[in-house]
């Protein structure tokens, strides 16, 4: 099992819900941008990387209480699922969501 930390800004408000059997669970949309240098030596944003975050347990609840800003820094640790999608309004992708 591979374990990551993403450096990210929040995106979405933290929509906390709580499941049948009564735990917490958190979902939230963020962005990690790539930094590198430009041909002149500059700091520049690269490319963008969406994820679909789920945050489980008393951290989902401590999440929502803190209410973040969307633009707010997070380091996301966690363990990285793949899904497949396909649809009307999807293109067949996959997609990578950590779980925490």
């Amino acid at each position: 099992m591979i374990k990551t930390t993403i450096d990210a800004a929040l995106v979405t408000d933290i929509d906390l819900k709580f499941s049948p059997a009564g735990k917490a669970y958190a979902r939230l949309r963020a962005v990690s941008k790539e930094r590198k240098r430009d041909g002149n030596g500059k700091w520049v944003d690269g490319d963008e990387t969406f994820f679909s975050v789920v945050v489980f347990g008393k951290q989902a609840e401590m999440l929502a209480e803190s209410n973040p800003a969307k633009g707010t820094r997070l380091l996301i640790d966690g363990t990285p699922t793949r899904k497949a999608r396909s649809g009307r309004h999807w293109r067949s992708s996959r997609t990578t969501s950590p779980s925490i």
